[in-house]
């Protein structure tokens, strides 16, 4: 039932069944053109990810010690398309003080600035004035790889991204036909399966009225077809990975460390144990007497204690101390983090910042996750946002989210989230 009253809706959007074929808005034997233009959307918060977007946008969480946003200019760079334009806006600076002009990542880069995070198609609308005859739109959110562009940025003039994914309720899912998007239902509830809009497009400059007219890309997409344009369905073979909250952060970041080269840069004492693929970056010492299970990242400048444990799917950013008989399992740790002796972290998210007094634990549970337009059980430890400093002898229990610059003194069980700022004595 949810399905047909989605195809009902979708049909509604067009008052004339055979404008989306128009010949002289068709893309049907048009010349294939490469492009070398984007723009990539970089202004969004992430609500969902609090407290990690307390003080930096999605975009700069790290995957496997790389922000997201990173990916997306790798992929791009590797595409050839080289001539970027970033959208920015909540905290914009983390964005330019890292990413620069882009010499450093292969592109140039132009930022323009969202001051109100209006929706997806205002975002485009702030470039409107520079973009190119032809251009992509890429979400800066996602996880992507050069193969997932292969098909888009040669394909005809307008072009959609498309992926089979089975949680449709959470995106925008794409009515298609003949190899044509007939239009996009934003999120539709009660719709889990299907091909959904990777937010990925091609477009030709003639998108331009219609994003100047709307707040969100899929409403100016849907008129921009029901007033005749044609936009071509392409299904994408590559890395496509979003994540909603922390458990698929973490997911995400374990997709991703399966393809790390191994690299043994650092001082690796006697009577360390290494199996898998390990990467340690240059003057990390790895203590006598740890267990390294890949894969497992270890930053730049790190130090592992003797006897400590990394199990898979554990990155450690940069300067991140874990002192003796400490474990880390399925987890992402930021930079300068100290964690001290006798300590565990599984399933946890804990940013940059942050210091645990000896015997800290954050283990894992079972948690109930509600979104928008569903309800999900995930398994999740604690997620801990910059600069909290925590005694010993402290256990967060599963599922509890700590806000940013909270103190938390020794001898404690945090049984519930926190808000920033908080006193735990």
């Amino acid at each position: 039932m949810a399905f047909d009253l989605m195809i009902g809706r979708i049909s509604n959007l067009r008052s004339d069944e055979n404008a989306v074929y128009k010949p002289n808005r068709s893309s049907k034997g048009s010349k294939m053109e490469s492009i070398t233009q984007a723009v990539v959307l970089a202004a969004g918060r992430g609500e969902r990810l609090y407290p990690l977007t307390a003080k930096r946008p999605k975009v700069m969480l790290c995957v496997a010690n790389k922000p997201i946003l990173e990916y997306v200019i790798d992929a791009l760079s590797s595409s050839g398309i080289i001539d970027l334009i970033i959208i920015v806006g909540y905290y914009s600076e983390k964005v330019q003080e890292y990413f620069g002009s882009g010499a450093n990542f292969g592109v140039n880069i132009r930022y323009l600035k969202q001051d109100s995070q209006l929706g997806t198609s205002h975002a485009l609308s702030v470039a409107s004035e520079l973009l190119e005859d032809h251009f992509l739109v890429v979400p800066a959110d996602n996880i992507i790889d050069a193969d997932i562009l292969s098909n888009i940025h040669t394909t005809s003039r307008n072009a959609a991204l498309l992926v089979s994914n089975t949680m449709g309720s959470q995106y925008g899912v794409a009515m298609v036909k003949n190899d044509c998007v007939l239009g996009i239902l934003e999120k539709p509830e009660g719709v889990e399966t299907g091909l959904v809009s990777t937010g990925i497009y091609k477009f030709s400059n003639e998108i331009i009225p219609y994003v100047l007219d709307e707040l969100d890309l899929p409403t100016a997409i849907n008129r921009f077809i029901n007033d005749g344009f044609e936009v071509t369905a392409v299904r994408g073979h590559g890395i496509w990975s979003d994540a909603i909250d922390a458990s698929d952060l973490i997911h995400v970041n374990a997709e991703v460390s399966t393809k790390i080269e191994p690299r043994l840069a650092g001082t690796i004492e006697d009577g360390v144990y290494i199996t898998g693929n390990v990467s340690i970056g240059i003057n990390s010492i790895i203590r006598s007497g740890c267990y390294l299970v890949g894969p497992v990242i270890v930053g730049d400048g790190c130090e592992i204690g003797p006897n400590s444990v990394l199990m898979p799917y554990s990155s450690l950013g940069h300067q991140v101390t874990v002192e003796a008989f400490g474990l880390i399992k399925n987890s992402i740790i930021g930079n300068s983090v100290h964690i001290k002796s006798h300590s565990s972290v599984i399933d946890s998210v804990i940013l940059h910042g942050c210091s645990f007094g000896s015997f800290f634990h954050a283990s894992a549970g079972p948690n109930i996750y509600n979104s928008e337009s569903s309800e999900r059980n995930v398994n999740l430890g604690a997620v801990v946002g910059e600069s909290v400093r925590v005694g010993s002898h402290v256990t967060i229990e599963a599922g509890c989210h700590i806000g940013p610059d909270t103190r938390i003194g020794s001898n404690n069980i945090v049984r519930n989230s926190v808000p920033a700022n908080t006193l735990i004595l």
